[in-house]
């Protein structure tokens, strides 16, 4: 038996589906929840796909026995969301089916890669060209995340990039993949947009490390997009939801422009550095690669102010002391003349500011004798007196300032 439910929306409105119970018979499933492709559930099972206005059909997921698939809005460019149900003709295994209930709603208001239905907390948007981020679920005052969530992120890099996806900090989102499944809450990671989910999932806390050894905390894409969702239902009791990092990255062999990552060896940005690499890791599971280097080059960037400042300082303070060194070293030079050199005579002088320059000798002051001044017209013989027994000797000291002579001359 085969059923097909389709749900048409009209212009400017989605459709929001919550699926409230599902027991549907099979004998084989994905053994860890995750896995929603095709090839599982071979007998009885329920489809769900996002259908676009060209008519193509994206697949969302396939769901059997008692796991209930989790709430979704439509995409906001799908025309119509398709349920088939599945029945083969075994009629000896039977079970109760599914239930579930829709809602008509107005289109999702978008500003960026941020979309909310109207009454939903905001999920934070996806900037724009950014290399790496982290995606949280939005919370209330509560410390919960509310109902009626409906949050899609579009991870878009470079043609040769890819992207990578870390649940780093996963503390609970409603709902048991091994057991009732994920009807009142669940995490979609797409890899491309028109493929099916290679991931669905919800839990308690430690369901990230219980499934799969931990192995699906991170995600890789395909190419260079990836989209990621978080719905909620209506009526639930909320949970403290999680956080994930994402990084676009390469396999450049080089990785001279970036971060190599030691254990998954791919080469992610350094501008994870100016995000919260303190407190997560942007290269995925047991690899703190990105934050050993980021720590480095924190401590780099504050010394290298503080060293710069330092050599200009002992520079400034060598070339001072050399500078005081050599002005204490230079010679001061005496220049002699006795009462018996000629007024007419001249000297040569010799001096580190100077040329050889012919300078006149400066003339005799007026020799004082017992407090009287000589006349000029006094004898020659004058200037072999004694005055109170000494011997009348001028001494000339010298300066050069600016190649001028400055003369200080004193009667002994």
């Amino acid at each position: 038996m085969d059923c097909a439910y389709i749900f048409k929306t009209r212009p400017g409105y989605q459709v929001r589906l919550q699926f409230t119970t599902c027991k549907v018979e099979s004998t084989h499933m994905s053994p860890n929840g995750l896995y929603l492709g095709k090839d599982a559930c071979p007998e009885d099972w329920i489809e769900v796909y996002n259908v676009m206005p060209e008519g193509e059909e994206r697949f969302v997921g396939r769901y059997c026995k008692h796991q209930v698939p989790g709430p979704l809005t439509s995409d906001t460019d799908a025309q119509q969301v398709k349920v088939l149900f599945h029945s083969d003709s075994d009629l000896a295994t039977v079970s109760q089916g599914f239930s579930g209930q829709y809602r008509f709603v107005p289109r999702l208001k978008t500003a960026g890669s941020m979309k909310k239905d109207e009454g939903a907390t905001a999920c934070e948007p996806i900037q724009e060209g950014a290399k790496a981020g982290i995606i949280s679920s939005p919370v209330s005052s509560n410390a919960k995340y509310a109902g009626r969530l409906s949050c899609n992120w579009e991870i878009k890099v470079e043609e040769n990039e890819r992207v990578m996806v870390y649940f780093h900090n996963w503390q609970g989102v409603e709902g048991s993949m091994l057991d009732r499944g994920c009807g009142n809450a669940v995490v979609r990671v797409y890899n491309m947009s028109s493929e099916s989910p290679s991931a669905e999932f919800c839990g308690a806390e430690d369901a990230m490390q219980t499934l799969a050894n931990g192995e699906f905390q991170m995600f890789y894409s395909k190419g260079p997009y990836l989209r990621m969702t978080f719905t909620t239902g209506v009526n639930i009791a909320g949970g403290k939801g999680f956080q994930a990092t994402w990084a676009a990255f390469s396999e450049d062999e080089a990785c001279s422009d970036g971060i190599r990552c030691a254990v998954n060896r791919i080469c992610i940005s350094k501008s994870v550095c100016g995000l919260a690499t303190d407190q997560v890791s942007f290269c995925g599971l047991d690899d703190e690669s990105d934050r050993k280097y980021c720590v480095v080059r924190r401590i780099l960037m504050l010394a290298l102010p503080l060293l710069g400042g330092g050599i200009i300082l002992i520079t400034a303070v060598i070339v001072t002391f050399i500078y005081c060194r050599r002005k204490k070293q230079r010679p001061q030079q005496h220049l002699v003349l006795n009462s018996r050199t000629s007024d007419s005579q001249v000297m040569r002088l010799s001096h580190p500011d100077l040329d050889d320059q012919e300078l006149p000798v400066p003339k005799a002051p007026p020799r004082v004798s017992n407090g009287k001044s000589s006349s000029r017209g006094a004898k020659s013989s004058s200037r072999k007196s004694r005055v109170n027994g000494m011997n009348n000797d001028l001494n000339v000291h010298y300066q050069p300032v600016n190649k001028v002579i400055i003369c200080h001359h004193t009667v002994v």
